[in-house]
């Protein structure tokens, strides 16, 4: 197979009661996404909705980030201090790396904190602000506040979808060698292959686990 499967790859934190708040999000964005390129039966790859009970979560998540043609990284505080969403994100900083490409041609993120919280290297990093948006109560999206926040994602998913354009869901851009998610230890299992992408590993948090501050 030499193509996408996917939009995109959805990056986010679990936990805190955000997991619906980004869930949402990413439904919209998708829609945007399906309307702009007529293909109802593509998605952005969305962990909580793609990978399966009982496969293999790591290799689900490397095969999700490989099929995809854009990173949708949302950034936070925590967003930075887990390994796992750190490893997509620097693996696709890899791959635009390999392709000569400018940051941000394979990278479209949001942010839903402060940047000057994020660590000095990710700052350089252009995000679109959701500060305003990341209401949890089911109730914002109902009100008049999320018909703007409506306008915000279409804007957001407009722009993703020039960058998806000139990258081509189904042409020659893809290479099977592109870098690739590296497996995420335990944390007595030292990796060199993390320890190059961002350094000394602290302690890693268990994939999906709950009430993680967002």
């Amino acid at each position: 197979m030499s193509y996408y499967s996917n939009f995109g790859f959805f990056s986010y934190t679990h936990g805190a009661g955000a997991d619906a708040w980004y869930g949402t999000s990413k439904n919209k964005i998708e829609q945007y996404f399906q309307n702009a390129f007529g293909e109802r039966d593509r998605q952005i790859f969305f962990d909580r909705q793609c990978i399966d009970a009982g496969t293999n979560w790591q290799v689900e998540l490397r095969e999700g980030l490989d099929r995809s043609p854009i990173l949708i990284p949302i950034f936070s505080p925590a967003y930075f201090n887990s390994d796992f969403c750190v490893a997509e994100l620097k693996t696709f900083m890899r791959r635009e790396d390999k392709l000569g490409l400018q940051r941000g041609a394979l990278i479209h993120a949001a942010k839903v904190y402060d940047h000057r919280l994020f660590p000095a290297w990710a700052q350089q990093i252009q995000a679109v602000a959701l500060d305003d948006f990341f209401l949890l109560d089911d109730s914002f999206w109902n009100s008049p506040k999320s018909h703007d926040f409506d306008l915000v994602l279409k804007g957001f998913a407009d722009a993703a979808t020039q960058k998806i354009r000139k990258i081509g869901l189904n042409g020659p851009h893809y290479n099977e060698d592109f870098p690739k998610l590296p497996d995420v230890p335990e944390p007595t299992e030292p990796n060199a292959e993390l320890v190059a992408l961002f350094g000394p590993q602290g302690p890693v948090p268990q994939p999906f686990s709950e009430g993680v501050p967002a």
